[in-house]
């Protein structure tokens, strides 16, 4: 075969339309692939976004945890709980309570109080053993 007649048979097998067809559906199948596969990788990267930013809200949120944990810890946060919610007091210390001022039992000049005759033990009827288990137990005090 001559190389002229076999370029002929080249060009005759290109120009048909088997082939014509043939290489379309190629081109439009792999369009189609083409895409799937960038639909996929906008899916993933918008999932990747959004994980990122959990990320960061999650590490945000443990920072602020630690921050609480190291006051908790302290013994400044323990001593003021102390003597807030179980009303104790270190030794050799004089506790003075103070009563609660009633508006109506103001009586002459501006701030001088009716003050009464004995002082009034805290208002709380809790127990002791009440008391320490609303602290061990976070419970809001009374």
């Amino acid at each position: 075969m001559a190389p002229s007649h076999r370029r002929e048979r080249i060009l005759n097998l290109l120009r048909s339309r088997v082939i014509t067809v043939g290489l379309i559906v190629v081109a439009i199948g792999t369009c189609v692939a083409l895409g799937r596969e960038v639909a996929r990788r906008v899916t993933v990267q918008r999932e990747i976004d959004r994980l990122t930013k959990d990320i960061s809200v999650a590490e945000q949120s443990t920072q602020n945890l630690d921050r609480l944990l190291v006051t908790l810890k302290s013994s400044t946060y323990e001593e003021g709980a102390a003597r807030t919610y179980m009303n104790l007091q270190k030794p050799g210390e004089t506790v003075l309570v103070v009563p609660d001022v009633d508006p109506s039992n103001l009586n002459g000049p501006v701030g001088s109080i009716d003050t009464p005759s004995a002082p009034s033990a805290p208002k709380s009827n809790d127990t002791n053993s009440k008391k320490w288990w609303d602290f061990i137990f976070h419970s809001s005090p009374t």
